[in-house]
């Protein structure tokens, strides 16, 4: 079993030297909440987007929360990454269901 990692050390250490591997880290350490996140959005959904498309949005929603994160403004991270996961699936959805519109409008003309 994996020994449980200090989120905190974590990120003081990326913050201090931002390399790949500890943005690896984090994402690994985060990955969890993404995919409990877009499980209970899943079942508000239903049928309109499926489970790994919301878990794919979260994975590229937390990568930019990560990069963009600065750990000096005092704020929880966890929050930080939540925003951005629902602003990517926002805009993933809001395209999906516009391209379905227009595919609607281009049938019946």
């Amino acid at each position: 079993m994996a020994k449980p990692v200090d989120k905190q050390k974590l990120w003081e250490a990326y913050a201090k030297n931002p390399t790949q591997e500890l943005r690896e880290q984090i994402i690994v350490e985060y990955a969890p909440l993404v995919k409990v996140v877009a499980g209970r959005l899943c079942m508000y959904l239903g049928n309109n987007v499926e489970y790994d498309e919301l878990v794919s949005c979260g994975i590229f929603g937390l990568i930019d929360a990560i990069d963009k994160f600065d750990l000096n403004v005092g704020m929880v991270f966890g929050r930080v990454s939540m925003n951005r996961y629902f602003n990517t699936v926002s805009a993933k959805l809001l395209a999906k269901l516009f391209l379905k519109f227009i595919a609607e409008i281009s049938h019946t003309v």
